[in-house]
């Protein structure tokens, strides 16, 4: 096993990529075996995306290896819809060091947000969208007890401000 330290990360060589999306044949590309991301349970409604919407977004393989670093859940759900062919950027990492870490960050980068309820709410209503939004019924209820709970809570809807931090512009 590799073992990564903050400095060895931080030296990293750039990456670089094609400029352009391939069509390759599925059967040549492999999953990361060692991807500490578990998703599984994920394949089933990619799936179900993607067979509504196509592949738009291309998995990303390492040439060198035909090993897709991001994009196993794509992969794996173009497997299960028997696509012949699937959407590749290839790119060119300088060391398996390099490979990993784009891996983990790719996979741990969608964890640095969170959703605005408010116009997720609106989205959701919109005729056709949520069916293919990949949030199942379960969820989508779950989203607007969510957001009516988080709407009862805002205690400060209406009151006027008469304070105001100097140095971070909060008003209280």
């Amino acid at each position: 096993m590799i073992q990564l330290t903050k400095k060895k990360v931080a030296e990293l060589p750039a990456i670089t990529t094609d400029s352009k999306i391939e069509e390759v044949a599925i059967g040549k590309v492999k999953l990361w075996k060692n991807n500490p991301r578990r998703n599984d349970r994920a394949v089933p409604k990619l799936a179900e995306i993607i067979k509504a919407r196509g592949q738009i977004t291309p998995i990303v393989v390492w040439r060198k290896n035909m090993t897709a670093y991001k994009g196993n859940t794509t992969l794996k759900a173009c497997k299960l819809l028997e696509y012949k062919t699937i959407k590749v950027l290839f790119a060119d990492f300088p060391s398996d060091q390099s490979a990993i870490a784009y891996g983990i960050a790719d996979n741990k980068s969608s964890e640095f947000s969170a959703w605005d309820d408010s116009i997720l709410e609106g989205m959701l209503a919109i005729e056709n969208i949520s069916m293919f939004s990949g949030f199942d019924q379960i969820e989508q209820n779950l989203l607007i007890k969510r957001m009516v709970t988080n709407k009862e809570k805002d205690l400060t809807d209406g009151l006027e401000t008469k304070n105001c931090c100097p140095k971070c512009g909060f008003e209280f």
